[in-house]
C-alpha cells in the first residue's frame, strides 16, 4: 500500500526517534494515514452540509452511520480514499433527500420510517455483525457482544423515529427521514449485494501502475 507522503515522514522520525522496526513503522504510517484521511472526510461531509444547508441531516446520518459501523459492521471499500469519497457521497445525497422528503406527505414518511425499521430490524438480526476479511470476528463472544450492541443501536434509533413523530421540534421530521435513509443504507451494506457494490467500485477506480495497486482514489 502507498503512503502519503507526510504519514510516511511522520513514521519514519519516530522509528529514528524510537528505535521501532520496519513492521512497526509501516503500522504508524497506515494509522496516519486513516487518521488524515478520516478527518478530512468528517470536515468535508460537515463543510457541504453546512453549504447546502442540510446540516441537522448531515449530523444525523453520521452518528447513526457511526454507531451502526462499529457494530453491526458492513461491506466498505479497500482504499481508505475510496471509503471516505463513497461515505461523502452517499451521506450527502441522503442528507438531501431527507431534507426534502417531509415536505410533501406526512403518510409517506411515515411509511419509509416504517419500511426502513423493518428492514433494518431484519438485517440486524439475520447478518449483523458483518466483519471485515482483513480483519474477521474470530471470537464468538465478540460476535454475540456486537450483535448485541447492534440491536442496541436499532432501538436508539427506533425510540428517537418514534419520539420524532410526534415532536414540535423544528427539525423533527428531517430526523426522522435521516434515520430512514440511513437505516436502508446500513442495511444494504449488510447484505451481498452491498460488498457486490463495493468490490464493483474497488474493481472501476482501482489503478495499476507496474503491477502494483493504487491505493488512491481516481
Amino acid at each position: 500500500m502507498s503512503y502519503m507522503a507526510v504519514s510516511r515522514r511522520l513514521a519514519s522520525y519516530l522509528r529514528a526517534k524510537t528505535g521501532a522496526s520496519q513492521e512497526k513503522e509501516m503500522v504508524l504510517a497506515y494509522a496516519t494515514d486513516i487518521i488524515i484521511i478520516n478527518s478530512l472526510n468528517l470536515s468535508a461531509i460537515l463543510l457541504i452540509g453546512f453549504l447546502l444547508g442540510i446540516l441537522p441531516a448531515t449530523i444525523a446520518i453520521l452518528a447513526t452511520l457511526f454507531l451502526f459501523r462499529h457494530t453491526a459492521g458492513g461491506a466498505h471499500s479497500d482504499s481508505p480514499w475510496r471509503c471516505a469519497f463513497i461515505t461523502i457521497l452517499s451521506t450527502t445525497l441522503m442528507s438531501l433527500g431527507a431534507m426534502f422528503f417531509p415536505k410533501y406527505s406526512q403518510i409517506g414518511l411515515d411509511i419509509i420510517a416504517l419500511l426502513a425499521l423493518l428492514i433494518g430490524f431484519t438485517a440486524i438480526i439475520k447478518l449483523a455483525p458483518v466483519d471485515n476479511p482483513a480483519a474477521p470476528i474470530v471470537s464468538p463472544v465478540r460476535r454475540k457482544k456486537l450483535k448485541i450492541y447492534s440491536l442496541l443501536v436499532f432501538l436508539l434509533a427506533a425510540a428517537i423515529t418514534i419520539i420524532l413523530r410526534d415532536s414540535v421540534w423544528e427539525h423533527a421530521k428531517v430526523v426522522q427521514a435521516s434515520l430512514a435513509f440511513c437505516l436502508i443504507w446500513v442495511s444494504f451494506m449488510l447484505t451481498g449485494p452491498g460488498h457486490q457494490l463495493m468490490n464493483f467500485i474497488d474493481r472501476t477506480f482501482i489503478l495499476r501502475q507496474g503491477g502494483e495497486k493504487n491505493e488512491g482514489f481516481g
